[in-house]
């Protein structure tokens, strides 16, 4: 039998017999029903009632014995139970998981959510509406995180692909991260989103960051990395694409002081394409002195209130 680790050394994503085995025993597909995948498109589904479509997008599975990954499905098991008592209307509805049975079993993370991100939607929008729908863009995410962090809760997978546009053209947050710990695959995928602190954290935990030192740090996401993708999400809104990924030059800055000196200068580009307060905003997140988070939860928490009072032009 093909163990875990042989099986997710060839796709992140694949699921061990072991794994199928597991998921299967404790029936965690018993909140989404039966679901019919979409022909030819692996991140859809339909239920057996003939309901709308269902988002379908994949998870990875931590753990190198199948012990511990059998302890990453139960972990993402509590996750789902945590969002689905969020009933903001700035969150996706996340409804269970389904076991994609093919040449390479995949387990999913299924939701009710719309499909057109809010990309998408800028684009099919006049030209003259589309400063104003920026700004609620903004105000909708911050909405949601600031409903989350209230209550100590990390989404991880903020990027505009993963903002959804509902029905009326309100967004919405799309589904969270699965993992606690961003694996090398998503640490590599998504770069340009990932805080600077989660791509070397073991440099980064050298330097004392007081909040990150007393409370342990392993390269988890936290509210923090949620604050700074929040600003790479705002700059792709505005720009068209992320920020190139902001890294901490561990060759000069060796304490927490050299830390505080870092600093990100809006570039003229930014400046041309981003209106003044809304790129205030985005440095303050991208820049945090260099994109290092020595602002504490609180004052993320403020500055999303802050943004969800910005009033549209």
């Amino acid at each position: 039998m093909e163990s875990a680790t042989a099986t997710v050394e060839k796709n992140p994503n694949a699921l061990s017999p072991k794994d199928v085995e597991y998921l299967q025993k404790h029936k965690l597909e018993r909140m989404t029903g039966e679901l019919r995948p979409a022909p030819s498109d692996t991140t859809l589904a339909f239920s057996c009632s003939g309901e709308r479509p269902r988002r379908l997008r994949a998870v990875i599975l931590h753990g190198q014995s199948d012990h511990q990954r059998a302890k990453a499905v139960d972990h993402l098991r509590d996750k789902i139970s945590k969002w689905a008592r969020c009933t903001h209307r700035s969150l996706i509805a996340v409804v269970g998981l389904y076991i994609d049975i093919g040449d390479v079993p995949v387990l999913r993370l299924v939701s009710d959510g719309p499909e057109l991100s809010v990309l998408e939607h800028l684009l099919h929008l006049p030209k003259e509406d589309t400063d104003a729908y920026r700004v609620q863009a903004c105000k909708d995410i911050a909405a949601g995180i600031d409903y989350l962090h209230a209550r100590s809760l990390v989404h991880g997978a903020i990027r505009a692909s993963n903002i959804l546009v509902k029905e009326g053209g309100a967004c919405c947050l799309g589904e969270f991260s699965s993992e606690d710990v961003p694996s090398q695959h998503t640490l590599t995928t998504y770069a340009s989103w990932m805080a600077p602190e989660i791509a070397s954290y073991k440099s980064f935990h050298n330097l004392v960051v007081d909040h990150y030192r007393r409370e342990g740090y392993y390269g988890e996401y936290r509210t923090d990395s949620d604050m700074f993708a929040f600003g790479c999400t705002m700059y792709e809104l505005y720009m068209g694409r992320p920020p190139p990924p902001i890294r901490i030059p561990y060759h000069k800055v060796k304490d927490f002081y050299g830390l505080t000196r870092l600093y990100r200068a809006a570039t003229e580009e930014e400046h041309k394409s981003i209106p003044p307060r809304m790129l205030k905003d985005i440095m303050l997140l991208l820049g945090r002195r260099g994109g290092t988070p020595v602002r504490a939860k609180d004052d993320a928490r403020k500055l999303a209130r802050s943004l969800s009072q910005t009033k549209i032009q």
